[in-house]
């Protein structure tokens, strides 16, 4: 779906991941986004970057992806590629981080989002990764040191799931303006997921069950698309 940038103003990057070529029962499956955008009286500027709506985590200037983002657009540079982004999503930083090794799509919204995007651009919410990933780990907060980037983190355990089972990740979560649905799954760190949220969002933070959605592959913030007034 489309991208917003501002109140009226929206992008449509091109939707051509790589974990869907090749199969065509999931290209069949994917949204008609020009139909949904029509129907909600949107006209966004059509790019020709590669890339998932799951993989732009935006603050007002700065937006974060995953270095999926480069394999996905071979035929840029790095720097190319880069300044294209700047232009399109109207950012003044776009940050680079290393993807998950265990997320098959690459998404920057499973790992990372800004508590505050637009009044607090440099403190981000991140998965508490455990002590196997400390190779993935180091370069991860590297990256977003050299960002300049405050990081909190928040629990992550779907480490005894299925391949795409998110169960147990709970920076997938779904804001609307104030409000903040974050998933929890009948599990220990749920009570350690709430602190979390209690503590940055208060009252306007609302838990909700999410296992089931969960078992495809992602959470709130990826089953959903909504268009804020106002930004």
């Amino acid at each position: 779906m489309p991208i917003q940038i501002s109140k009226n103003r929206f992008v449509q990057f091109k939707y051509d991941p790589c974990y869907l070529r090749g199969s065509r029962k999931a290209i069949v499956s994917t949204v008609d986004a020009v139909r949904a955008y029509k129907v909600a009286g949107i006209k966004p500027k059509i790019s020709d970057i590669r890339s998932d709506g799951g993989n732009i985590v935006k603050s007002r200037t700065k937006v974060i992806m995953t270095d999926r983002i480069l394999c996905e657009n071979p035929q840029l540079t790095k720097q190319e590629l880069i300044k294209k982004l700047k232009i399109a999503l109207k950012v003044r930083q776009v940050i680079i981080i290393p993807q998950c090794p265990d997320d098959p799509f690459g998404h920057a919204d499973g790992m990372i989002r800004f508590i505050d995007g637009v009044r607090d651009e440099k403190t981000v919410l991140v998965n508490n990764y455990p002590d196997d990933f400390s190779d993935f780990k180091k370069q991860l907060y590297a990256s977003l040191k050299e960002a300049g980037l405050n990081r909190v983190l928040i629990p992550y355990n779907p480490m005894s799931n299925d391949e795409y089972d998110a169960s147990g990740i709970y920076i997938n979560y779904l804001q609307v303006g104030k409000v903040v649905l974050y998933p929890i799954y009948g599990i220990k760190e749920d009570t350690l997921a709430r602190k979390v949220f209690l503590r940055y969002f208060g009252a306007n933070a609302t838990p909700v069950r999410a296992n089931a959605i969960a078992k495809k592959g992602g959470v709130l913030n990826c089953v959903s698309w909504n268009i804020i007034g106002g930004i």
